[in-house]
Formats: structure tokens, sequence, C-alpha cells
């Protein structure tokens, strides 16, 4: 679907505009020539007489503008001015796609005069009137500084000046006069769009305050304006909420409360949770409205632009540092043990001999005796050595409890061993002649 067809779709309501646009777009423009979607692949500028003319958008804006004049200084007539105001919020999305086209076929064709501008300006506004005053003598560039902070910053500035006076000490292909002339004039196209879209929608802006005050109040004048558009105050306020974020979405963009400031503030990954919290509330405020009368205060958007800003302030903000918190009191308590006889006798295996613990111990005011050790160490005796001296080290002896033992099953496994060395050994006395005979000998010896 083309242009043509949108705009044919977009002004089904209108007869008189719809018959000019058809007839536009059978014959190819409005004036019986080349249609504007050929103008981007046009290569031979000089067949072209007037961009201008090439416009579809433009009798509708000489149509608003005209009107606009007419009704601004007049009271606001709720009944005549609502169709109007949705017919330029068309209007005014009609002229941004015009200006993407004129923006293109610019583009394309000075590409050769400055190749590099496309990159360093990609606003299509911008970039239109930079190409309008840099012109095909790219060595001026630097005297032109003055006219270029009128638009550019001054950083931007800069950049183009320098690019331009490097592009000029290049050889590249320089365009006629004629075909210079095409370019200026599509971009003096680019700059009277954009003038007549500051007026109708400053119309607009003023006009959304009467019909929508809280939505205005809520969501500016701007978002407002086009969400209106769409289904009007009435049937805004019955719309679902999560509906309203698609509103105006086309090919995968964003809806219009997408670029709404209270969306736009917060930080990507809480965009998508700022515009159901806003779109709540936009359903709020169209309820409001309609059932308002008179009221154009617009205290309740107010209200709740203030509690929407607060809570998306709170979800961004970041988590608290909280006082260290000291670990608790560990739980020292003596794990439980098993009882009864075995424990019992399984601790008196392990408990310290009476011995030890006379070494341990020492005399006040005498000093301890030492020995050394098969390892070289120093060990103290403690009251071992001075019980040793009195003939006592003897009843200080170890407790048979904890005494070296074996267990039953080493002990018949050890028995078994002996066994099978004595049954060796005998063996290896009947095999050996000279040994049996030595043995018989001591045993005659012996009788």
């Amino acid at each position: 679907m083309g242009l043509a067809d949108d705009l044919v779709s977009d002004f089904s309501d209108d007869e008189e505009l719809n018959s000019e646009l058809i007839t536009g777009s059978k014959g190819g423009s409005l004036n019986g020539g080349p249609s504007l979607h050929d103008l981007v692949n046009r290569q031979d500028l000089l067949a072209i007489d007037s961009v201008s003319g090439l416009s579809q958008v433009k009798p509708e804006v000489e149509k608003a503008i005209h009107k606009i004049g007419e009704l601004i200084d007049k009271p606001v007539d709720k009944v005549l001015e609502r169709d109007f105001l949705s017919k330029c919020n068309e209007i005014l999305d009609k002229i941004m796609d015009e200006v993407v086209i004129f923006h293109t076929f610019v583009r394309i064709h000075y590409h050769s005069v400055f190749p590099e501008l496309e990159a360093l300006i990609t606003d299509p506004v911008q970039y239109c009137q930079v190409v309008k005053i840099i012109g095909y003598t790219l060595s001026k560039s630097s005297k032109l500084e003055e006219e270029l902070r009128q638009y550019l910053p001054q950083d931007k500035v800069l950049v183009v000046s320098m690019s331009a006076s490097l592009q000029a000490q290049k050889n590249t292909q320089s365009l006629q006069e004629k075909e210079m002339q095409v370019i200026e004039e599509a971009c003096d196209v680019v700059q009277t769009f954009v003038q007549n879209r500051q007026s109708i929608l400053g119309y607009v802006i003023s006009r959304v305050q009467v019909f929508a005050p809280n939505v205005t109040a809520l969501v500016g004048p701007s978002v407002a304006s086009q969400l209106i558009a769409v289904h009007g105050v009435l049937g805004l306020s019955h719309t679902p909420s999560c509906n309203i974020p698609s509103l105006g979405s086309k090919s995968g963009d964003p809806g219009y409360l997408y670029h709404c400031d209270l969306v736009q503030q917060v930080y990507p990954d809480f965009r998508k949770q700022a515009l159901r919290i806003v779109a709540g509330k936009v359903i709020l405020a169209a309820r409001v409205d309609v059932t308002a009368g008179e009221d154009y205060s617009g205290s309740f958007g107010l209200k709740w632009r203030n509690e929407v800003t607060e809570k998306l302030e709170k979800i961004q903000a970041p988590p608290e540092n909280g006082p260290t918190k000291a670990l608790p009191i560990p739980i020292d308590q003596p794990s439980k043990k098993r009882g009864g006889r075995r424990i019992r006798k399984l601790k008196k295996q392990f408990e310290m001999s009476e011995l030890r613990k006379a070494q341990n111990k020492m005399e006040f005011g005498t000093q301890e005796e030492s020995t050394i050790d098969a390892f070289g160490e120093e060990i103290g005796l403690g009251l071992a050595s001075k019980n040793s001296q009195l003939g006592k080290i003897r009843s200080i002896g170890s407790v048979g409890t904890n005494q070296a033992k074996m267990s039953k099953s080493m002990l018949a496994r050890l028995k078994n061993k002996q066994g099978e060395l004595n049954n060796l050994s005998e063996e290896l006395v009947f095999n050996n002649p000279e040994v049996l005979e030595q043995k018989r000998s001591l045993e005659k010896s012996q009788k």
C-alpha cells in the first residue's frame, strides 16, 4: 500500500479530500506528473521541474492552516472542533512521513558531494537544514559556522566543518547548478513542513486542554491529543488499559504512550512497567474528563501524575544499605552421647593413666627433673620423678583398663598363624634326614 492509499484510508470521512487523493494516486501525483514515491528512485534531477508540487499532503496542510487561523481566536466549540482536532493529528503524522521521503531524496543525491554528512547528522530535519546552508561549496563551510550554530550544537558544528574541509580537498563528484537547485527546493519543502507542523501542533495543544484537561495534565498535550484522535475522550474512557500502550504502534514501533515524558524519563529496563502504570491512570483521567463538565483545572491528572512519578522513583531506587547484623550467639552445648556399660568401658581404655597424671603435676618452689627421650627431646617428669625417688613409682603403675589390648578376632588369627608355623616346621624336619637324625639322637641322650 502506497502513501496515497494510506491517505485515502485515513480520511475516509472527508469525501472531497478523498476524491482529490484518489485522482492523485491514479495519475501518479496531484499534478499528473511523477508520484512522490518515484522521486526517491529518480536519477535524472534535470527532468524534475518542481519538487514541492509532488507533495501529497501539502493541500491538506494549507487547508488546515487556513482553518486554524479562523478558529484560533474564537471560543472553543467542542462539537465543531472535535473532528477537526482528529484530522490535525492525522496531518501531523503524514507531514513526518513526507519529511522522511524528502530527506531520503536529498540524502541519496547529495551523497556524491558530502558522503560523510549522513553519518554525522541522522536527524532528517537537521540534515536538510545543513545541506541548504552548505550547498556544494564545501570549502566555504568554515565561514558558515554562525549559520550552522542556529540548528546544531557547537560540537556538531566543529565536526561538520572539519569534515567538509577535508572532503573539499578530495576529488569528489560535483552537482550541476540546476541539480543543486532541485535539492535545495526539497530542503525548503522540509523546512516549510516543519513550520506548518509547529503551527498545527500549537493549535492541538491549545485545544486538547479543553477536551481532556486531566489526560493532558497526566501525559502532556502532544500524547493526549494523539490518544484522543484515535478514540475520542468517550471512547478512551471505555478502552481497557492493556490496549492503551499499543495505540499508534506501526510495524513494531512503540505507540503514542511510549513517547510520554513519564515513560521516557525512566531507565529502559523499567519502561514496560511504567507503561502499565501510566496506562491505568490514563483511563481514570479520561473517565473523569467525561463526567467533569466545565471543570478544566485538571486537578486529578496532576494528582495522579505526582503519584506515578513517586511510584516510578521507588521502583528505580537502589536497595537500601541496612546496618550489618551481628551473627547469632552460637549454641555451645555438649553433644549427647549414648551411655551404657559398653561406652563406659570404651572410655576407660582411653583415659589418662596415674603415671601421666603425676607427670603433669609440679611441686611449687622446686626444680622439675627432666629426661631425654629417644628422639632427643627433653621431657619433664613432674611429680613422677619424686615418686620414683621415694620408691612409689610401682604404686602409680598403669591401670589395667587402659593397657594395650587385642581383639578376639586378632587373637584367633594369631593363633591360626602360630599353628600353621608349627606344622610347617614339622614338615621341614621330617623331610630333612639330617635334621631328623639329630632330633632322634637328642631324644636318646635325654632318656
